[in-house]
Formats: C-alpha cells, structure tokens, sequence
C-alpha cells in the first residue's frame, strides 16, 4: 500500500534521493526513482517539492549541512586555534575513498545544468568558507598564524584543499596521491605563516584527526 503523504516525512524523501545520488548520479537521479524507491507516487514528492531540481538541491544541501554543523562544532570549541585548525583540515579534506567529495563533485558537474543546485552550492561553499575565515581569525588574534590578510589565506585554503580533493576522487589510493595530500598540508601550513615547530603540530593534529 502506498504510504499517505501525511505519513512521509520530507527527511525521509531527501535521504531515499541521497541513495538514488549514489546510484545513479546526481544527473541521473529523477524524481520517479525517488519514489519509486520509497513505494509512493510522483504526486507525493512533488507535494513537498516544487520541481525535481529543487528535490536535488534540497538532497545535496541535506548532506553537506551535516558536514557543515560538525565544522563549526570544531570552530566553537575551546582548543587552541592550531588544534582546531588541523581538525577542520581534517573534516574538510578527502579521507581515504574520497566519499563525500565524490557527491561534491558530481554536484558541481549537474549545477551546470540546474540552477537551483547551483545557488544551493555556492551558499553552502560560502558558509564553509564563513566558518574557517572565524578560525583563521581566532588563530590571528592569538599569534599562532602570521598573516596579514585572513580573506586571502582562506580563498588559498580551500582551494587547496578543493584540488587535492578532486585528485583523491580521479587518482584513488595510490603513492602519488599520497605524496599530493601531504604535500597540500604542507601548503597550508605555509599559506598560514606558522614557524616550523607549529607546522609539524599542525600536520600531526591533521594526521590524529583521521
């Protein structure tokens, strides 16, 4: 029996959408495969959402948001701006499989072609960006980094990170991809102005965090 509509959740369509994401790819995704995979009709997922593009932007903000809450946990905390650093570093960073970047990627390819993806992305890349330009600023106002233009440092810094991100994701698990990751800390480290005894704290911190 095909659930009523009072009885399905909206966090329960934009997960069953995330799945499909993984399945299909983000382009790939429709909103028939969303329902389909949660046993309604067309009707009862355009009932909470204007348009299928809005059900994947809304899907993708779904994911990224739970990133984003777990970054300015780390932003927030009482740890020394150097700590902190290295955790976000590490939360924002590809791990291994480059899981959640693979979405990211995929999302950044369909945004070409769906707008509200494409304001969704750029809101949440600002609200990445707000969170690490109050930590660049903790660490500046603490002496720990030496730099003159936190703005800056925080553009180099996801850039940075976004590159090596998109070489886990095409490269895989291999000793070249290996030598990329430590060498964009390394950058980091630089791109913040720490002395040599704060950047080997700052890659040790990044490394516990994993």
């Amino acid at each position: 029996m095909a659930k009523d509509r009072t009885q399905l959740r909206r966090e329960e369509i934009l997960e069953a959408a995330v799945e499909q994401f993984t399945a299909r790819g983000i382009a790939g995704t429709r909103a028939a495969d969303v329902a389909k995979s949660l046993g309604v009709s067309n009707g009862l997922i355009f009932y909470h959402f204007e348009s299928k593009n809005q059900l994947i932007a809304d899907a993708f903000a779904f994911v990224v948001d739970h990133g984003l809450q777990a970054l300015w946990k780390i932003v927030e905390d009482d740890r020394p701006p150097l700590e902190r650093m290295g955790r976000a570093l590490s939360l924002y960073g590809p791990d291994e499989e480059a899981t959640g970047w693979r979405i990211w990627l995929d999302a950044w390819s369909a945004s070409l072609r769906n707008d509200s993806l494409r304001e969704t992305i750029v809101r949440l890349n600002d609200a990445w960006e707000e969170a690490f330009m109050a930590l660049v600023r903790d660490g500046v106002e603490s002496g720990v980094f030496s730099l003159t233009d936190p703005e800056l440092a925080v553009t180099a810094i996801i850039g940075i990170m976004d590159g090596t991100a998109v070489q886990a994701v095409v490269r895989g698990q291999t000793d070249r991809m290996r030598s990329i990751r430590r060498a964009a800390a390394r950058a980091v480290t630089e791109v913040l102005g720490l002395t040599e005894t704060d950047k080997a704290l700052l890659l040790e911190s990044m490394s516990q965090a994993k």
